[in-house]
């Protein structure tokens, strides 16, 4: 991801995915990065259930460019092949592999929270119970030293409240 460098723009605070190294900017954990493999329902009629991590490697995997090695680090950690002779197709970004999941193209990453409104209406699920740390979270992040204006504290006080409701309600999942 391109950061934004807050001293030459005129973006007040941002929302960025990393592991929370900016020596240059204050940050907040909005929330920590667990991805499950998501496609659409129609994606597995008439084909064998996917009852195992292997079992998804009869499917096109769909790939995020700048996040190749997903795939291969869920697999490896519930038992799952080497990925290297599966089908996959990569997008370059979370939301152009969720609209092909949505599509029946093949089964991609996602975190949960991201794909929430999708999984509550069906348009996707979750065709096995098992995800991936990532070990990486979302920050809200302004630049260091910068007195925060009414607005901006208004703002972070709602996404944090925003962030922590959220987390409540996936875990009742």
């Amino acid at each position: 991801m391109s950061q934004i460098d807050f001293r030459y723009s005129d973006m007040d605070m941002a929302v960025f995915y990393g592991d929370g190294n900016w020596p240059d900017l204050h940050y907040h954990l909005l929330r920590n990065v667990h991805l499950v493999p998501v496609c659409s329902p129609k994606l597995l009629e008439g084909k064998p259930p996917i009852k195992s991590a292997k079992d998804l490697l009869q499917h096109t995997l769909i790939h995020i460019s700048k996040r190749d090695t997903e795939w291969q680090s869920l697999l490896e950690q519930n038992g799952g092949n080497e990925i290297e002779n599966t089908r996959g197709m990569t997008f370059s970004s979370t939301s152009l592999a969720l609209g092909a999941a949505m599509e029946g193209l093949g089964i991609t990453l996602a975190d949960r929270g991201l794909a929430e409104r999708e999984l509550e209406y069906g348009q996707l699920i979750c065709p096995l119970d098992i995800s991936l740390d990532t070990q990486k979270s979302f920050y809200l992040v302004y630049q260091k030293g910068r007195p925060l204006t009414e607005s901006m504290q208004a703002f972070r006080d709602w996404i944090l409240d925003e962030m922590q409701t959220e987390q409540r309600s996936l875990q009742q999942l």
